[in-house]
């Protein structure tokens, strides 16, 4: 139990660290002309895709256990995202 709190933790002050330097950081990018804020856009889309399939492919079972979707819940989840 002690471990799972210690991940939890570390998850959030992952995300949130992520989150605070995400301003500054896309701020300085935008001020300069090299790069148009659509592929800033397009990059964080990508680059937060591979970021969840690496996570889903690389955690361990026991942190992340895998659920089976019912077939009767893909149209709510396709409606839905």
């Amino acid at each position: 139990m002690k471990k799972n709190i210690i991940i939890g933790h570390i998850a959030m002050l992952s995300a949130n660290t992520i989150w605070g330097l995400m301003s500054p950081i896309g701020k300085e990018a935008l001020n300069s002309p090299d790069i148009h804020p659509i592929t800033l856009t397009g990059l964080r889309i990508i680059g937060a895709a591979i970021l969840f399939w690496l996570g889903t492919f690389l955690l361990p079972q026991s942190i992340a256990p895998r659920e089976r979707i019912e077939r009767q819940d893909f149209k709510a989840l396709i409606f839905a995202s």
